[in-house]
């Protein structure tokens, strides 16, 4: 029985090296103000290579690809946006009233991120 237990302990470490390997790397959270008082929730996974912005559909946010957008890092620098009125992102007042105002354009939203020169953008 002491022999189990001390290869059951040896275990220990090398499961904790595995989960170590396998944990997704916490994002960075910032917020990009696209108009006054209204600022979108950007999602920064970091990576390499050309940037990828990854749209959430629906009401979703972009921690949507909290668990996909790591796998992409080792070819692009991943970015993911939380439209506004979902999630961390803002909405304005008036947004309240029918009909809405018009949305701000992605571009003016991608002229504010850094090293936006050239970007694919992906969402479900």
């Amino acid at each position: 029985m002491r022999l189990f237990n001390c290869r059951l302990w040896a275990l220990f470490p090398t499961l904790a090296v595995l989960l170590a390997q396998t944990a997704p790397p916490t994002p960075r959270i910032q917020f990009v103000e696209v108009e006054p008082g209204v600022r979108l929730e950007v999602v920064d996974w970091g990576g390499k290579g050309r940037p990828v912005v990854l749209l959430a559909g629906l009401t979703e946010t972009a921690h949507t690809y909290d668990d996909f957008a790591p796998k992409l890092t080792d070819a692009y620098h991943v970015y993911g946006i939380t439209r506004r009125g979902f999630g961390a992102s803002d909405v304005r007042a008036e947004v309240h009233q029918f009909p809405p105002p018009p949305p701000a354009p992605p571009e003016e939203l991608f002229s504010r991120l850094a090293a936006m020169e050239e970007a694919s953008i992906g969402g479900a």
